[in-house]
C-alpha cells in the first residue's frame, strides 16, 4: 500500500492552472515563427542545447541556474526525506507545433518502469493521442535525485492544436488516468516480484 506520493507539482496545481487557461479563453503563450520571423538556426541551435541542459539538470554556459537548480534539488530532498513512495512530475510538452502524443520518462529502475508504463497505458487510453511510450532519461534532476520510483508525465504537446483540443475535452479524465496508473502501480509490482 502506497503511504505517501509526492507529484511536482500536483495533481491539483496544474488542473488549476489549465481551468483558468479555459475559463478565460486563451491558450498558453507558445512563439510560432512564421515567415517574416525567421529565427537563424544558430538561435535554434542554442534553444535545444539550452533546453536539453535544462533537462539533465546540467550548467549552462552564460546563464545562472542556481535558484532554479536549488528549486528542483529542494524538490527531490523533500520528496526523499517524507519517505514518499512515489515521486510523479506532471508537464506539458511544447516543441514545433506537429509534434504530438503523450509520453512518460522513466529513471530506468524497475519500479520507475511499472510506474511509468501504469500511468502511459491509462493516460494514452483516454486521450487517444500517438503513443510516444516510455523513454529512459536517468539524467534528469528530478529522476537522478529522487530515491523513490520516479517518473515524468509529459501529458500532451500543447503547441499541437489536435492534442490540445484532446486534452481541453478529457482533461478531468487525464488526471484520473494518472491517478489511476498510480493506484495500479502497487498491484503490478507485486505482480512483477511473484513472477
Amino acid at each position: 500500500m502506497l503511504k505517501r506520493c509526492k507529484f511536482e507539482p500536483s495533481i491539483a496545481e496544474v488542473m488549476e492552472e489549465w481551468y483558468a487557461i479555459v475559463r478565460e479563453n486563451r491558450r498558453p503563450q507558445v512563439f510560432r515563427p512564421g515567415p517574416a520571423q525567421t529565427v537563424p538556426q544558430r538561435h535554434i541551435n542554442r534553444l535545444k542545447d539550452t533546453r536539453q541542459a535544462l533537462l539533465e539538470g546540467r550548467p549552462i554556459e552564460g546563464l545562472n541556474l542556481s535558484k532554479e537548480l536549488i528549486r528542483f534539488y529542494h524538490i527531490c530532498d523533500q520528496a526523499n526525506q517524507t519517505e514518499c513512495d512515489l515521486f510523479v512530475s506532471i508537464h506539458f510538452n511544447a516543441y514545433n507545433g506537429r509534434a504530438s502524443g503523450t509520453e512518460t520518462l522513466i529513471s530506468g529502475s524497475t519500479g520507475s518502469l511499472m510506474l511509468g508504463h501504469c500511468i502511459q497505458t491509462n493516460l494514452k487510453a483516454v486521450l487517444n493521442l500517438p503513443n510516444r511510450g516510455l523513454k529512459e532519461r536517468p539524467g534528469l534532476c528530478v529522476l537522478r535525485n529522487t530515491v523513490m520510483p520516479a517518473v515524468l508525465v509529459e501529458v500532451c504537446f500543447i503547441d499541437n492544436d489536435f492534442d490540445w483540443r484532446r486534452y481541453d475535452a478529457h482533461r478531468d479524465e487525464a488526471a484520473r488516468a494518472i491517478a489511476t496508473g498510480i493506484i495500479q502501480y502497487p498491484h503490478q509490482m507485486q505482480g512483477a516480484q511473484a513472477a
